[in-house]
């Protein structure tokens, strides 16, 4: 979806789960820094402003069975 790595999608699945940064990359074993780049890198993908606006984009998709 979006064009997103296997890593952007899995940081994007916890960010959208409420999950901090800092505990994405405690999770992950990266640094906080990647973790931030990768959300950078999802936000530019999906075309949206910031968290939030990912999450709304993300909820108005149709389900996927």
């Amino acid at each position: 979806l979006f064009g997103l790595s296997a890593s952007e999608a899995e940081v994007a699945r916890l960010m959208i789960g409420g999950v901090t940064a800092e505990s994405v990359a405690q999770t992950r074993n990266v640094s906080l820094d990647t973790v931030r780049r990768q959300i950078q890198s999802v936000l530019r993908k999906s075309e949206a402003i910031n968290l939030r606006d990912f999450e709304r984009i993300v909820a108005s998709l149709p389900t996927l069975k």
